[in-house]
């Protein structure tokens, strides 16, 4: 899949488009838990690694997050992917990539079409605290 704008349903550009206001005025001020029981247990029932073609579906994130970020950075990797037209529905798994400004990677996924926005709830509901009051 190389960068650029897809051909994408009504439907999914407006639960896109909820997410990324979502993501924006109530996600991006929290820390959630990456390793909560219930995100470990649903990526091996589904079959995800975190390595890129280590298996059918992946989440890879290629740099620039802590390991306590993780799922933040998967959380915005998401919406960024959204938001610039880096995601591909097929019909089977969605292609997901994420770029920097100068055009690195910096997420590369692929994730079963009916799992995506169940994994995405999973890890809203690991979240642990406010951004504010870690510093």
């Amino acid at each position: 899949m190389s960068k650029g704008i897809y051909k994408i349903s009504q439907t999914d550009k407006i639960a896109y488009y909820d997410y990324i206001v979502k993501f924006e005025n109530e996600l991006s001020h929290f820390v959630y838990d990456w390793h909560a029981q219930s995100i470990q247990d649903f990526l091996v029932e589904h079959q995800i690694s975190s390595s890129e073609g280590s298996g059918k579906f992946w989440i890879h994130l290629v740099a620039g997050h802590k390991q306590r970020d993780k799922a933040y950075s998967i959380l915005k990797r998401i919406r960024n992917s959204m938001a610039h037209g880096n995601i591909q529905k097929g019909k089977k798994y969605y292609c997901i990539k994420d770029f920097t400004n100068s055009g690195n990677k910096t997420m590369d996924c692929q994730i079963p079409v009916k799992v995506l926005w169940r994994l995405i709830e999973l890890i809203i509901e690991t979240r642990i605290s406010s951004i504010n009051s870690e510093l």
